[in-house]
């Protein structure tokens, strides 16, 4: 099923399990063009998991070699375990649902969420490839506030496409698509919020709002959430770092800027760990950021998540 190997690929993949070092990204672009076929093909990763991926994309290129965001992919095996809920909000082709889908297994649930039909095709093939329907659910809807719809901008680069009223990237065309809200979800699906462990949400800029939806779930239960920070999305829906550290304050929350170690700036003003970790900072102590991922507790703290401060 999964297409041929090449030698230095698997030994790139293999090293960079351990390893981690700048310009790795670019390497593995090079490596998937000189060795991986063009296009889409099943692609097997380091879990046993298969998934549908063009090695040739900058971005499922990186999936391929396991080293797409690898701090959240630390993060799901810390929080996930036999027979826990995820929720992949922002799916894309279902990078994040394969790693948790062998994490939380057969007595767990994989909900994942795409409005984009290229994404969510693909998607399907990849869950259903993996004999996996029993337990993990795509949803072709965007996440939001409410149950309703929404304009959805089309771009070139699979995962960029958003609901953004003023995106910044060339839009190919415009779409509608299904929303619902998480809240609105649970109810629908007679899911315990209880049992939801972890929650993942990227939807380019749309964050704010699919927080909005899910109050219920965040003032009934405590599930860990990682959301990007889109310092170009915020504002063009008229929101701001303050706004989303209230909200989830006001649910007993705590937040973190998290990021893999070795890219803290050496102008920033915290300290950089060394180490296969990922490096947390309370956003309590500031008040702007750049793009990342940010992390939200209530009293639980992952074995590879390291709090600095503040010098």
């Amino acid at each position: 099923m999964d297409s041929k190997r090449s030698l230095p690929c698997e030994l790139f993949r293999a090293a960079t399990r351990s390893i981690y070092f700048r310009g790795r990204a670019r390497i593995a672009k090079k490596l998937a063009t000189l060795f991986l076929p063009n296009g889409y093909h099943f692609h097997r990763l380091s879990n046993g998991k298969v998934l549908l991926l063009d090695a040739h994309d900058y971005f499922q290129g990186c999936m391929y070699f396991g080293i797409y965001q690898p701090e959240i992919a630390l993060l799901l095996s810390d929080f996930l375990t036999e027979g826990d809920i995820f929720f992949d909000v922002g799916a894309n082709i279902g990078y994040f649902t394969c790693i948790a889908s062998a994490l939380v297994g057969p007595t767990g649930e994989v909900h994942s969420f795409e409005p984009d039909p290229r994404s969510f095709d693909l998607l399907q093939q990849t869950v259903n490839a993996n004999q996996d329907r029993e337990h993990v659910f795509p949803n072709q809807v965007a996440v939001s506030d409410r149950l309703g719809s929404l304009q959805f901008n089309m771009v070139d680069q699979i995962g960029w496409s958003n609901v953004l009223p003023n995106t910044q990237h060339a839009i190919q065309n415009t779409i509608k698509v299904p929303a619902i809200s998480l809240d609105d979800y649970v109810r629908e699906k007679n899911i315990d919020p209880a049992r939801i462990k972890l929650i993942k949400i990227d939807v380019e800029g749309w964050e704010p709002y699919a927080l909005q939806g899910m109050k219920n779930i965040l003032s009934s239960s405590s599930p860990s959430i990682i959301c990007e920070y889109n310092t170009v999305g915020l504002p063009a829906i008229g929101f701001q770092l303050e706004d989303i550290k209230k909200l989830m304050s006001s649910h007993h929350f705590e937040g973190y800027a998290i990021q893999e170690w070795w890219m803290n700036p050496a102008k920033s003003s915290v300290q950089i760990l060394t180490g296969k970790k990922i490096s947390a900072l309370p956003l309590q102590n500031v008040n702007q950021l750049d793009d990342c991922d940010l992390l939200f507790l209530k009293g639980t703290t992952p074995r590879h998540l390291r709090i600095i401060e503040t010098r």
